[in-house]
């Protein structure tokens, strides 16, 4: 679901990243009848939860020290180790449902796997500094896609907590607007003019680019399909112009949040002038905070369904992701009788995890800093 994948955390991989560990597969942090979560598991929590922690509500990026951040009433620190334990329990419980269930993987997801694999010798060093082993990162990717299927086979037509489309579509509509838009970019004029030495001969001002953006709004206001004026503005900008290929027209259109909470890449107030603008309707916004002007057509849902329809079951995974995982956890704590070894658990920091993350990622970018 790749236009929605910014309105969304993740697009069904289980809210799970790719960064993987494995500490000593004999150590076991939760334990759940015959199903356990080792050490690795729990160590692979944490980088996720690292993850999912900057995107919470509360968090500041800006304060000297990110671990003095509180989380939902919660030092980072806490909030952290706390999230990975809950995917520790995710895990054994995905993994007794998905064997209850008699459910397998497929083929093309097994070699997905199997591709992926290859990629463990590149971050082997980060890995091995965390306690890693190869067993624990292909169970990780494993667990994945045994997640992804488990949430399909309980929502989808036929399970046992299946969603109507009539449901389904009712969520979408209500909680996203759909667009296709051009972008133009401007450079505001300096304070001392005379000292602009660009060679460059095109005109960017605001009114030109202005003017220019105008004029494409104009072709769609006056009925020129938006995927040909689209097509237009691409080989316009393009040093090639025969090389552009011209895109489907789903993949024109960009998924942006109905209620104005914007968790996209744009401001709010560019994201609320783009939800005021009429269903069929096109208009011209400027974001003067980033120097570019925006045409927008709004797309008619009512009358539109094909990026629902290329969607569906991504659009299902944010409808019931939040309700997915608490029953994951439910069912591991009411269900299976989960429990966590403390002294095992506080052997594995997550600051630790943090810092050589970070050490590695730093030194890894550095060989290709000029």
């Amino acid at each position: 679901m790749k236009k929605i994948k910014s309105v969304l955390a993740v697009a069904l991989c289980g809210a799970l990243c790719l960064g993987l560990a494995g500490c000593g597969k004999d150590q076991t942090v939760v334990s759940a009848g015959d199903y356990k979560a080792s050490a690795a598991i729990y160590v692979l929590s944490q980088m996720n939860a690292l993850n999912e922690v900057s995107s919470q509500e509360g968090y500041d990026s800006t304060l000297e020290d990110v671990w003095s951040n509180q989380i939902e009433g919660q030092s980072m620190e806490d909030w952290v180790n706390n999230r990975a334990l809950d995917l520790c329990r995710e895990y054994v419980a995905v993994s007794k449902l998905f064997a209850d269930k008699g459910l397998s993987l497929t083929e093309d997801e097994q070699t997905g796997i199997d591709n992926s694999m290859e990629n463990f010798s590149l971050y082997e060093d980060l890995y091995t500094k965390i306690g890693v082993a190869e067993s624990s990162y292909e169970d990780y990717l494993t667990f994945n896609n045994q997640y992804q299927e488990l949430f399909l086979n309980r929502y989808q037509e036929g399970g046992e907590a299946a969603v109507s489309d009539e449901d389904l579509r009712s969520f979408y509509c209500n909680n996203f607007d759909e667009v296709k838009l051009l972008s133009f970019s401007y450079t505001e004029p300096s304070e001392d003019a005379s000292s602009d030495t660009s060679t460059d001969t095109q005109d960017t001002s605001p009114e030109a680019v202005q003017a220019t953006a105008q004029g494409y709004l104009d072709r769609i206001q006056n009925g020129e399909n938006v995927d040909d004026v689209i097509y237009a503005y691409q080989q316009s900008t393009a040093s090639d112009p025969d090389s552009v290929t011209r895109k489907d027209s789903v993949d024109n259109i960009t998924v942006i949040p109905a209620d104005g909470n914007n968790t996209t890449t744009y401001s709010d107030d560019v994201i609320n002038q783009m939800v005021a603008i009429a269903p069929g309707e096109s208009a011209l916004i400027q974001d003067s905070d980033n120097s570019r002007y925006y045409v927008v057509y709004k797309m008619d849902q009512d009358t539109n369904t094909e990026y629902y329809d290329a969607n569906r079951d991504n659009i299902l995974y944010e409808m019931k992701y939040d309700e997915f995982e608490q029953y994951l956890i439910d069912y591991a704590n009411n269900e299976m009788g989960a429990s966590v070894n403390g002294m095992i658990q506080g052997r594995y920091s997550c600051k630790k995890v943090y810092d050589d993350q970070n050490e590695f990622m730093n030194q890894l970018y550095s060989q290709y800093s000029y």
